[in-house]
């Protein structure tokens, strides 16, 4: 049994790595800001204390002078809340095992795929994507204290998909493609990407807090396997044994409808590839992948489908693929139909306009 902490732990990632690592009857901590009722995410038998990871009095008052065999940092987004932690449990640490992220690689200068741990991180600048620099910023503080000591390694996830995500991405498909509406997907469909299975990561991280030979390294959370919108839409739809009608649109397009970035709804890399080298997790750790795509996503319509899933407002979606299809339509009022959805855009920008003087 190990005596572990937690910092987060109520969500999706977090929440998956919890419920492993309680079947495995060890000394659990976990600290978060309480925002999610115990009773969804927390095992009986696990500590929890209220903490704001920002306030270092409470992070004192929580786990300071406590000696752990692994803290599993799921949450960290800053050097800030890296700092803060550090300096309350820096010593009592045997193995600090940190969630980052694949977007600390400098993406401008990708040659050659799958990206692999050694490639550089991206030059930190104004023009620097606030989200890149934070977590950029949060590992280099980190592998400042392993050169002190510190025994951190880091796991960096692609896109992470499966049961209990609350972020808007795979329920985009499920929610189109079950109801048999048309999907909207950018730039023909030709943006590759991979993903990681939540199991999966949670796995290689779990495996990362007892591993030999994986201090001070960073290890890719990813399938190593790409897929584009296209292939993502025809899977679900399959799976679903549901009708499959995608429109494509630009971005090009958008942006001469003056179509809000905040309502840009496609979820994935959009355009070209991106992926990540899962050799070294599978050299190193011996790991093996246990979900492929197929399976991956059968599990998580599961889920999802028992979920309370209130029908979407389709309003707007509908008006730009109506104006879509009415391109390619030599009997639809392409005039019309643009214009509804111009005077339905510009009410939406005099929202988010008002939204932001308030």
């Amino acid at each position: 049994m190990s005596k572990i902490l937690i910092v987060g732990g109520s969500k999706f990632i977090g929440k998956t790595i919890l419920q492993k690592l309680d079947k495995q009857a060890h000394d659990i901590t976990v600290i978060n800001r309480g925002t999610i009722e115990n009773d969804k995410y927390l095992p009986e038998d696990v500590t929890h204390k209220i903490v704001d990871r920002n306030e270092i009095g409470q992070l004192k008052e929580a786990i300071a002078g406590i000696k752990f065999d692994i803290v599993y940092d799921i949450c960290a987004v800053t050097r800030d809340h890296v700092s803060k932690l550090l300096e309350v449990i820096e010593g009592n640490v045997k193995r600090h095992v940190h969630v980052s992220s694949g977007s600390v690689y400098d993406m401008e200068n990708v040659f050659s795929l799958p990206v692999d741990e050694d490639h550089p991180y991206p030059e930190l600048n104004n023009e620097t994507h606030p989200y890149v620099r934070a977590k950029t910023e949060a590992e280099l503080e980190l592998f400042k204290a392993y050169d002190r000591g510190y025994p951190v390694t880091m796991v960096r996830p692609t896109y992470v998909y499966g049961p209990d995500n609350y972020i808007y991405r795979e329920a985009y498909f499920f929610d189109r493609i079950s109801r048999e509406r048309s999907i909207l997907i950018p730039e023909n469909g030709n943006g590759f990407f991979d993903m990681i299975h939540v199991d999966d990561l949670a796995d290689i991280t779990i495996n990362l807090g007892i591993a030999d030979n994986v201090i001070g390294k960073a290890f890719n959370g990813s399938s190593g396997k790409m897929i584009s919108a296209n292939m993502y839409a025809k899977l679900v739809a399959k799976i679903l044994n549901k009708k499959l009608d995608i429109v494509y649109y630009t971005y090009d397009m958008l942006k001469e409808l003056n179509w809000p970035e905040e309502l840009y709804i496609y979820p994935y890399l959009p355009i070209g590839a991106f992926t990540m080298s899962t050799l070294k997790v599978y050299k190193e750790l011996g790991f093996e992948h246990k979900f492929n795509y197929e399976t991956g996503l059968v599990s998580t319509y599961e889920w999802w489908s028992k979920q309370d899933n209130p029908e979407p407002d389709w309003k707007r979606e509908d008006l730009l693929i109506k104006y879509i299809k009415s391109l390619n339509d030599k009997d639809a009022d392409k005039d019309l139909v643009k214009n509804e959805l111009l005077l339905e855009i510009d009410n939406i920008n005099k929202e988010i306009e008002k939204s932001r003087s308030v």
